[in-house]
């Protein structure tokens, strides 16, 4: 790969963070690190996107760094990683594919004699219509307990009362909030009531669980009055371009209650519509929902196709006019866009949500 040709790769990546408003500050940052690809590419013979070219960029970055590759602390480990996410981003785009996060997955290591039932737990509840998300969450919440099993030497035809137990009193010296043991526990009744229904336990076990004490208030959402629901919207400049596309995207949040990843890929005709309503397949509960479109949505949506959405091709209602074209903005976006309101709001958002959700 001609030097010549990383280049342009890096002036479509900077091209695509400008479009994205983040600030200044980041963008510096990633300026830099795709920089460093730069300075890593003069050094080598030949440049291309693979494994063992990702292996040398690594040792290169710990050079430039002066620092000791195989002892890495977590923020030396954060600082290259963010080096090589930028190798990955011009990887993208020379594949001419959406940009991915590039984040690590965590890794669910669940002991090896529980995973034939965590899979048959995961197909219970594919019938039962969850999606994949809630099914990972759940098995991921299952750990804890299939590792203490583990320790006990606990087979699960052999779980008893006793084991349920003492497997709660274990669970309190673990350093998880309230709410997130109540999660664990309410999961732990789901599968003890699945193991019920396919007969490995004979007994209704999911009673053992018991009374969950769950603190209402510890669950409650961050949430914000009307007063400063209207200083955010008091925010957006509706004269821009940029304006009018944010404050369509915030009034869909806000009067409808969409999730962020359903907002993004909302299709021009969905709700274009006659009868003034949308009706969307919801992503995370895979069910259609109609929505009827207040006259303040439809003037806000009138306003953005005559004078801000210049991408007349794309399918979606919210589409990137650069790489990769055509394609609906990412929920990072989204996240993004409706906290830096926040911030020029002046509110307090400390220790508080400020994204989709807490509107």
């Amino acid at each position: 790969m001609e030097y010549s040709y990383l280049e342009k790769l890096v002036l479509k990546a900077i091209e695509t963070i400008l479009n994205h408003n983040y600030t200044n500050g980041y963008i510096r940052s990633n300026k830099a690190y795709f920089k460093r690809v730069l300075e890593f590419a003069k050094t080598e013979p030949t440049f291309n996107f693979n494994q063992a070219t990702e292996k040398k960029l690594i040792h290169f970055i710990c050079v430039t760094y002066r620092l000791v590759e195989n002892n890495l602390s977590t923020d030396k480990k954060d600082l290259v990683h963010r080096n090589i996410r930028a190798f990955h981003i011009l990887e993208s785009i020379h594949n001419n594919e959406p940009i991915k996060l590039h984040y690590k997955a965590k890794v669910i290591d669940i002991p090896s004699n529980f995973k034939p039932i965590t899979e048959q737990y995961s197909n219970w509840l594919r019938e039962r219509l969850e999606c994949e998300n809630t099914i990972n969450t759940k098995t991921s919440r299952l750990l804890t307990f299939f590792l203490y099993l583990d320790l006990k030497k606990i087979k699960i035809k052999d779980i008893t009362f006793s084991a349920i137990c003492d497997y709660k009193e274990d669970l309190q010296t673990y350093g998880y909030s309230e709410a997130y043991k109540a999660n664990i526990l309410f999961t732990l009744k789901n599968f003890l009531l699945f193991l019920s229904q396919i007969f490995i336990l004979k007994e209704p076990t999911d009673l053992y669980v018991g009374p969950i004490q769950s603190h209402k208030n510890a669950r409650l959402c961050s949430y914000y009055s009307m007063n400063e629901i209207n200083l955010v919207l008091n925010q957006i400049d509706r004269t821009t371009k940029l304006g009018k596309r944010d404050y369509l995207l915030v009034l869909l949040i806000l009067e409808l209650g969409l999730r962020i990843n359903d907002v993004m890929r909302i299709k021009t005709n969905e709700i274009l519509t006659e009868d003034n309503k949308m009706t969307l397949l919801i992503r995370k509960t895979q069910r259609l929902i109609t929505y009827p479109l207040s006259n303040t949505i439809l003037y806000a949506l009138a306003d953005y196709f005559e004078n801000s959405r210049t991408n007349k091709i794309s399918q979606y209602l919210f589409s990137r006019d650069y790489y990769p074209a055509n394609e609906p903005y990412t929920r990072a976006m989204g996240y993004y866009c409706i906290k830096r309101y926040f911030i020029k709001a002046k509110i307090n958002i400390i220790d508080k949500h400020s994204g989709p959700h807490a509107l």
